[in-house]
């Protein structure tokens, strides 16, 4: 079983869930509704944060009362500055060849205008 796999299982388990020994679609309208709506969330993990929550009717489990959803600018924001200081280390490193240092000056530039952009 592989990582993904296990992190499904794991999921299951922990919302009990059926676990067959074959792969099946038990209920599919409800999973269809289900990808649906997780698709129109576009969250991370926040449904491994929905522990305590209310099960609806059809299945589907509910967020607890004090759920929040996650911060995603927050979040790319920290990537952007982690992304700028790697390059900027690369940049710094490329400056003992001519060539490669333009390449690498050229890159982190057009990187900077890209993040610019709305």
């Amino acid at each position: 079983m592989d990582r993904m796999q296990s992190a499904v299982e794991s999921f299951h388990r922990k919302f009990g869930m059926v676990i067959g020994i074959r792969p099946a679609i038990s209920r599919p309208a409800l999973r269809c509704n289900l990808i649906r709506e997780e698709a129109k969330e576009t969250s991370t993990p926040s449904s491994e944060e929905k522990g305590g929550g209310a099960t609806r009717e059809d299945g589907k489990l509910l967020k607890p009362a004090d759920w929040r959803p996650p911060d995603i600018q927050r979040e790319l924001d920290r990537q952007s500055v982690g992304r700028i200081r790697l390059l900027e280390r690369q940049r710094e490193a490329l400056k003992t060849c001519a060539p490669c240092s333009e390449r690498g000056t050229a890159y982190v530039r057009q990187w900077r205008a890209n993040q610019e952009r709305p």
